[in-house]
C-alpha cells in the first residue's frame, strides 16, 4: 500500500476469471490475483513478480531495457515460473521475494501482453 499498489482478488459477477494458467493481472498500480489461487507459495513469489512490473511498467510499443511495453496497460501473469534474469522486473521480484524472508531462486514467471 505504502508504494500505491492496489491488491486484491478477482471479484467479477459479470464473466470468470480470463484462463486457469494466469496467475494475476497487472495493470499500473493494481495487482488482481486469481480468485483459485491458493498456494500461498506460488502466490507470495506471483506478488514479488507482480509488484516489480508494476515498478517497470512502460504503456507504449516499446520500452528501455529492464522494462517491460504494455501498451494497453495490462499484463498477464502465467503459472510457469523461469529462471531469475540478471537484470529488469524478474531480477527485482527475486530480491523483493529473499528481502522478506522467501527462499527462492526465482520468482519470474512468463508473461503475456495482450
Amino acid at each position: 500500500m505504502e508504494g500505491g499498489i492496489e491488491v486484491s482478488d478477482f471479484e467479477c459477477i459479470d464473466g470468470p476469471w480470463p484462463d486457469d494458467d494466469i496467475t494475476a493481472l497487472v495493470a499500473p498500480n493494481r495487482i488482481v490475483f486469481n480468485p483459485s489461487l491458493e498456494d500461498d507459495d506460488l502466490r507470495a513469489d506471483v506478488l514479488a513478480f507482480a509488484a516489480a512490473l508494476c515498478c517497470s511498467l512502460v504503456l507504449s510499443d516499446s520500452a528501455p531495457a529492464g522494462h517491460v511495453a504494455a501498451p494497453g496497460g495490462l499484463v498477464l501473469i502465467g503459472r510457469e515460473k523461469l529462471p531469475e534474469p540478471p537484470t529488469g522486473p524478474g531480477r527485482l521480484a527475486g530480491m523483493f521475494a529473499r528481502r522478506c524472508g522467501k527462499d527462492t531462486t526465482s520468482a519470474t514467471f512468463k508473461i503475456y501482453i495482450p
